[in-house]
């Protein structure tokens, strides 16, 4: 995964599946938008750009704090 852009309203990607795919999760007046270039989406939210929101996210987590 190769992360172009990353903040707390927009985030854009690429990444790695059988071809390099264009993939970003965006909020605009606190609605969620998404995009991917995968073609499997067909309107619906695919896997892509949640999986790179979820590597995203666990990039940024904070440490374990000893919660069972």
């Amino acid at each position: 995964m190769r992360v172009f852009e990353r903040d707390y309203q927009h985030l854009r990607a690429e990444v790695a599946d059988t071809h390099i795919v264009a993939t970003q999760l965006l909020v605009r007046d606190g609605a969620l938008g998404w995009s991917c270039t995968c073609g499997e989406a067909d309107g619906r939210l695919c896997w892509h750009p949640v999986a790179t929101a979820l590597a995203t996210w666990l990039d940024e987590a904070p440490a374990d704090e000893g919660y069972d």
